[in-house]
């Protein structure tokens, strides 16, 4: 058997450019909203931990209210930051889903 190197293709005709899947239209509108979005959350969940590197007394109140599941005082202490609700209520559900 002779020695092949890596980088050497085999011609096949049961493989050919003509078999390939159809894709459609590239449209990246919906993608790049995806990003968009996902932008805003990630400069949300950037304030949002810098807050709490900046504060001591803001990390200890809200890790104390969420050990306890006291997801009301969580929200308050996390509204303070500045940061978007919808950040808020995803690591609510998180912290809820966790217990």
């Amino acid at each position: 058997m002779k020695h092949r190197p890596y980088n050497c293709f085999i011609y096949s005709p049961e493989f050919t450019v003509e078999q390939r899947q159809d894709f459609p239209e590239v449209d990246p509108s919906k993608f790049k909203e995806s990003a968009e979005a996902f932008s805003h959350l990630m400069a949300d969940g950037s304030l949002m931990l810098n807050k709490l590197l900046q504060s001591d007394e803001l990390a200890f109140n809200v890790m104390e209210a969420a050990q306890v599941n006291d997801l009301e005082r969580v929200q308050q202490l996390l509204q303070g930051t500045g940061v978007n609700m919808i950040l808020i209520l995803n690591l609510l559900q998180v912290v809820s889903q966790s217990r």
